[in-house]
């Protein structure tokens, strides 16, 4: 190949992360919408299992004590589920 030939090839471009980000619009979204839930969730979590601890301690009834549980163990089951999918997004 001499200098004529090279000049003549077109140059190639190396895909740009944007590029991919645009042509994967769903994916993305799938991922920053699971990542911002989870982390909003987990901040939260912590301030519920707080509560429910000064539930038991100041003696509260049997139903708001269920009621709080129920509210924690489902919190930490939606953590799980967008976690999971998050990590499924990533790897897609």
């Amino acid at each position: 190949m001499d200098k004529r030939d090279m000049r003549e090839m077109p140059l190639i471009k190396e895909p740009k992360l944007s590029g991919y980000f645009a042509a994967e619009r769903k994916l993305t979204f799938g991922i920053i919408v699971y990542g911002i839930l989870t982390n909003l969730l987990i901040i939260w979590i912590p301030s519920i299992q707080g509560q429910l601890i000064d539930l038991v301690l100041a003696g509260e009834k049997e139903r708001n004590l269920a009621a709080g549980l129920l509210l924690f163990l489902g919190l930490v089951a939606m953590v799980q589920f967008f976690r999971f999918f998050k990590r499924y997004y990533v790897q897609v």
